[in-house]
């Protein structure tokens, strides 16, 4: 009956019923055929692991034994009576005869499954009523479950060529829901009789009125569906079921349209009441069991159905039901490919590749070596291709840790010998599903990448400006930097901390970052900037938003440099220097932004270098330079960090044209920490071997040059801040007030004739500033006199003394000090270069101009105004 060999008589179910599935847990209720074993093989261990495996499957194998012997209890038992008499008799005998009552629900079953192809329909409709009355009757016998159970089978001693009917079937399911709704504990044979029918052909597990019961039961595999797979969308195999048989792939129909029919169950057709028929866990006390018979009964499946010819989808799709279980998926993907491309079972194997990356949630090892072998499918067809990358989309959101795993086998592959020729594609899924937790997983990977003991900076650089090219330039190139770079590689990397080629990692870092920020140039960028350059009034979003991310990615680099490099790298203070100088755009040699791979190329890279030398600078990144020229352990000294920073923001000042109150490009609220740090910076300390009298105070003193450098620097900063820096300036700093008037008035001498009305004003001035300049000298003198006599015992004079040309008088808050003639030459190109004296005039909330007009009065002959007037641009 089997029909085991023969070609065109189906082998699957006589094959399934062999391992035990017909005969399933057929017992009495004071005897469960497998309660021991599942009690032993479930009690503190992990469904996994190979000894908890051993025993539940002695277990599964002595319980199959044992009910195998008595599968046919219930029928020995069985009492047919007329089925008019049914309900009378059964009510009568629940009062005192419990035993009589499983013999006569028997003997309605066993007359059922007689009549399969025309039941009774008296006899269904009274177990009906009676399952709706007393439903507790059919769920404490064991006797009636096997019963039912054996309606819901295919029956061995029917021919494949009978027609058949689902009403017994459908029925059947129906009065187990009813009896079972309120059990929170279900048997498994109740999956066994589910794989059987859903592996064949599927007459009752998809029928509507089957529903709630079917669902009930796949709780045991914890899948998720989607919908497509569920038949939602009526493109699912559902709609199509396959015959059971592979062997010679032809089918013989075993019912006719004509014999079936549509019924209305009563059971089924009340609304579900939460609580009482609805959806719940029923196998959460089994797992380890239920993984195990279905695992046997897939591989069984298998191995009697070897090549793909003898698939069926009807099996592909028990399969995408049962994705829940772990080791299931991790069978399931490694024969995913070769099923893909079978056209007979392609429908059906997509719907399983759908449900495996949807069920994908654990992130456990066989998980990801699931997502191992997905990143090595080497699909070809271009349905095949756009359902895995929309698959991919449901892993990588799957568990939190998926799209960074699949990141990294991805990127591996790509380097790998045996590339994926989807692999780009797959790239553009990931960026696609989560823009920023993509860019860090690949930073991340490049950084595991930097660790291996081979450089891989030159195959990085090619493959992340093909993946900008396949992303066409969407990269989160901000998020990607500063996962680059990461302060606690310790923690991330075991082995960072006994690494030998740290130094390495860190000019790696720092190369990809400047790569980053030439990559970050689109097209769209490219005529943003064109058109600016151009003075063209075109549309500069793209060139705008490409500015604030190098501005980003620089603030980032600046905090790096500060706070990690030193402790976590240590690199040596000639390559510390050199690194900072190239992260910011200011490397002497400009060779070493294309040195690995000579990109950008020789016609590009003037253009590069044009764009990147003029971005908005955050103050975070201005304030971390100076803390690292305050930081005694770094290697530059505040003389190298103020003229690192007078380049930034000098590069900065030259986007005038485009700052705005939405687009600032020196904006700074931190105008106290920003104004200690440049005092700070600017000061001259004398060696710390040298001691000075205890009686002797030494003067405030700053590097002249220094010096008037930051006063420049804050007349910049004040032109863009007017109103907290600038008010700031105009009222606390006389000096800086000078230099803010002689930008608007573009009168470059001294003393500023807005702030000198009068010819004795002005000789005031000059009068007090040559006291002061007489003061200063004689505190220098005497400053270096003790200097030297507490080293060399020189004798210091005017014309010997070294300090008088490099240092000055410390007194930022003082009276107005005489710029040198270089100073004022500088501070005339400054203006002229970076607009200056116009971003004041365009000051309202502290109007400068109109204060000076106001002091000036209306007699004073003002040739600057006009002169103003006529050159204001704005």
């Amino acid at each position: 009956m089997s029909g085991r060999g023969k070609g065109k008589s189906p082998a699957v179910f006589g094959d399934f019923i062999a391992l035990g599935s017909k005969s399933g847990a057929v017992a009495s209720k004071r005897d469960p055929p497998s309660s021991s074993q599942l009690t032993q093989s479930t009690s503190g261990s992990n469904p996994l692991m190979k000894k908890s495996k051993t025993s539940v499957s002695a277990g599964l194998k002595k319980t199959t034994s044992s009910t195998e012997s008595r599968s046919n209890a219930w029928e020995s038992i069985a009492e047919e009576v007329n089925p008019a008499d049914l309900v009378a008799l059964v009510e009568e005998a629940i009062e005192d005869d419990v035993d009589r009552v499983d013999a006569l629900l028997c003997g309605a079953v066993k007359s059922l499954r007689k009549e399969r192809a025309k039941p009774d329909q008296l006899i269904w409709l009274s177990l009906m009523y009676l399952v709706k009355t007393n439903q507790t009757v059919f769920s404490s016998s064991e006797y009636i479950r096997d019963a039912l159970c054996s309606l819901l089978k295919r029956d061995v001693k029917e021919s494949y060529k009978s027609k058949g009917n689902s009403l017994v079937s459908v029925s059947a399911a129906g009065i187990l829901m009813a009896a079972y709704q309120e059990e929170r504990q279900w048997p498994d044979i109740f999956v066994r009789v589910y794989m059987e029918d859903a592996i064949g052909e599927r007459v009752w597990v998809d029928h509507p009125d089957c529903k709630l019961f079917v669902d009930n039961i796949l709780t045991a595999f914890n899948t998720v569906l989607p919908a497509q797979v569920r038949g939602g969308d009526g493109s699912g195999v559902g709609a199509c079921p396959s015959p059971p048989t592979g062997s010679s792939g032809s089918r013989t129909p075993t019912r006719g349209d004509d014999d079936i029919q549509v019924i209305e169950l009563p059971i089924n057709s009340e609304p579900v009441v939460e609580g009482n028929a609805g959806v719940i866990q029923r196998y959460s006390q089994q797992q380890e069991l239920i993984e195990l018979m279905v695992m046997n009964t897939v591989r069984e499946q298998l191995n009697r159905r070897q090549g793909t010819d003898n698939i069926t989808r009807n099996f592909l799709r028990f399969l995408s039901f049962a994705c829940g279980l772990p080791e299931l998926r991790h069978l399931a993907v490694g024969k995913l490919e070769m099923w893909l491309l079978n056209p007979k079972i392609s429908r059906s194997a997509q719907d399983l590749l759908l449900s495996v990356t949807h069920n994908c949630s654990t992130h456990s090892h066989l998980d990801v070596e699931v997502m191992s072998t997905l990143s090595k499918l080497r699909l070809k067809t271009k349905p095949n291709i756009n359902l895995f990358l929309a698959s991919l989309r449901d892993l990588c959101t799957a568990h939190p840790d998926n799209l960074p795993t699949m990141m990294k086998q991805t990127i591996f592959n790509e380097l790998s010998n045996a590339r994926n020729t989807n692999n780009m594609a797959m790239l553009a899924v990931m960026f696609q599903t989560d823009p920023e937790k993509a860019a860090a997983s690949l930073a991340a990977v490049f950084l595991e990448l930097f660790l291996q003991k081979d450089c891989y900076l030159r195959a990085l650089r090619l493959l992340l400006r093909e993946i900008t090219r396949c992303l066409r330039y969407d990269l989160n190139f901000p998020a990607f930097c500063l996962n680059l770079m990461v302060d606690r590689l310790k923690d991330k990397f075991e082995h960072f901390k006994d690494f030998e080629y740290k130094e390495r990692i860190f000019c790696s870092v720092v190369d990809m970052v400047t790569l980053s920020i030439f990559l970050g140039v689109s097209n769209a960028v490219r005529e943003g900037f064109n058109a600016y350059s151009r003075g063209e009034k075109k549309d500069m979003t793209a060139y705008k938003q490409y500015l604030q991310s190098v501005c980003t990615i620089q603030k980032n680099a600046c905090w790096w440099m500060y706070e990690v490099v030193p402790k976590i790298y240590k690199p040596e203070p000639v390559v510390y220097t050199n690194q900072l100088y190239k992260i910011l755009f200011m490397a002497p040699n400009l060779e070493e932004y294309y040195r690995l791979d000579n990109w950008p190329a020789e016609s590009d890279r003037a253009f590069f270098f044009k764009i990147t030398s003029e971005v908005p600078v955050h103050e975070d990144s201005i304030l971390r330079i100076f803390l690292i020229g305050l930081h005694k352990s770094l290697p530059l000294n505040g003389q190298d960090c103020l003229t690192i920073a007078e380049n930034m923001i000098k590069k900065a000042a030259g986007l005038h044209a485009l700052t705005s109150k939405e687009f600032p490009i020196l904006h700074c609220e931190k105008v106290k920490q920003f104004m200690e740090c440049v005092w700070e910076l600017t000061a001259y300390t004398y060696p710390e071997s040298i001691s000075l009298p205890p009686d002797y105070q030494p003067p405030s003193m700053a590097i002249t040059g220094s010096y008037w450098k930051a006063w420049q620097l804050l007349l910049i900063i004040s032109a863009h801040n007017p109103e907290e820096f600038g008010a700031l300036a105009w009222d606390s700093y006389p000096t800086l007030r000078a230099l803010m008037e002689m930008c608007i008035t573009s009168q470059f001498v001294f003393p500023p004739p807005t702030l000198t009305t009068t010819p004795e004003k002005s000789e005031e001035v000059r009068t007090q500033e040559l006291q002061l300049a007489q003061l200063e000298k004689q505190q220098i003198l005497e400053f270096e006199s003790r200097l030297a006599a507490a080293s060399s015992k020189q004798v210091i004079t005017e014309q010997s003394s070294l300090l008088l040309s490099t240092i000055t008088r410390m007194d930022p808050l003082g009276p107005l000090r005489r710029p040198a003639a270089g100073v004022l030459d500088q501070l005339k190109q400054i203006n002229s270069h970076y607009k200056l004296g116009h971003l004041l005039c365009r000051s309202r909330k502290r109007d400068f101009l109109l204060d000076i007009l106001q002091r000036q009065g209306t007699n004073q002959a003002m040739p600057w105004l006009a002169d103003l007037v006529e050159s204001n641009e704005g």
